[in-house]
């Protein structure tokens, strides 16, 4: 695959950066600007899309918020945001980091729902996930055990379960599936020789088994790539800085409090600054003095300035990190 990985994969993290002062819909338009190249038409048209596939229509006029900060939409709602940012350049691959993690069950199952429709749409969803409910288990389609850096099952939910038996280690009525599973392949303090034992039959018997034949044979025919959906191209330079530009604006117009707290300090400064040294004269004691006050003004903007990268760094600085390494927009944008 090379490169063209990439541009054919989406990958949604665990931790969702957002800027909470925008609509659901208004990022995700921005999104749209910075990853697809077309008209306006047309990115409105695969937001819309995006929003009724995600199921994120009836929250698309609410604020995103921040935790813990401003109130906004639900974390469930926030997780399917980051599918839909995704979701709007039409991977056909898309990757999902603990897509449950910090949910209730009826949340995550509701996320998990909602993958299995985007998959239903010809694309590949892999998830990385922990603990899964005995219910939540069993709607994934299929299921990759590792263990010491080797494949101990791939397989249907119920072929898990049936294969693992055949080991040896029947699941008990009362147990969770996975967490059974995850049990018997995991290396137990005080019992590492034995577990390290358990773990390589495991991987043997999976070796020799139907399920790893067929993984070959899936290998051996990936299939045509014209079924695979077409990835949408990003949008040029000059439209990623006017949607970077737009956010930036939105962002400010919405938290005038800091807008105003600067504008309070500039006039505030120059009042003090203008009336202690009102009136001075053109002499060589008054040059000292102007040359005091140039001090002054040019170290007022020298730390406020400071302090504003620092509030960026603290507030914006990992969004922007994401979305470089994502390959959204050039370092100089």
């Amino acid at each position: 695959m090379g490169d063209r990985i990439s541009t054919i994969s989406g990958f949604a993290q665990q931790e969702e950066l957002f800027v909470g002062t925008l609509t659901v819909k208004e990022y995700l338009m921005i999104q749209a600007k910075l990853r697809i190249n077309g008209s306006t038409e047309s990115r409105e048209a695969k937001v819309t899309e995006v929003l009724h596939q995600l199921k994120l229509w009836k929250c698309r006029d609410s604020r995103i918020g921040v935790i813990g900060e401003k109130k906004g939409i639900s974390g469930g709602e926030a997780r399917r945001l980051t599918f839909a940012c995704e979701m709007l350049s039409n991977p056909s691959l898309l990757f999902a980091d603990e897509p449950t993690t910090g949910l209730d069950s009826f949340m995550a199952e509701n996320v998990i729902q909602i993958l299995r429709g985007i998959a239903k749409t010809g694309r590949t969803i892999i998830c990385t996930i922990h603990q899964p409910s005995s219910q939540l288990y069993q709607m994934f389609h299929r299921v990759i055990y590792l263990a010491n850096g080797q494949t101990a099952f791939q397989g249907t939910p119920p072929e898990s379960i049936s294969f693992f038996e055949r080991c040896g280690h029947r699941v008990p009525d009362e147990y969770n599936p996975s967490e059974w599973i995850i049990y018997k392949l995991a290396i137990q303090p005080g019992l590492e020789s034995q577990s390290l034992t358990r773990i390589e039959h495991i991987i043997e018997e999976y070796e020799r088994s139907e399920h790893r034949k067929k993984v070959v044979q899936c290998l051996e025919d990936p299939g045509s790539e014209k079924s695979r959906p077409e990835p949408m191209h990003k949008a040029n330079v000059f439209t990623q800085l006017w949607a970077l530009l737009t956010r930036c604006a939105l962002d400010v117009w919405r938290a005038p409090q800091l807008t105003v707290a600067k504008i309070v300090q500039k006039v505030l400064f120059g009042l003090f600054i203008g009336l202690l040294y009102l009136r001075t004269e053109y002499t060589p004691s008054g040059i000292h003095n102007i040359n005091g006050a140039l001090f002054f003004l040019v170290g007022e903007y020298i730390y406020s300035t400071s302090y504003a990268i620092m509030m960026f760094l603290n507030n914006e600085f990992s969004l922007v990190a994401r979305e470089y390494h994502d390959g959204l927009y050039n370092l100089w944008v």
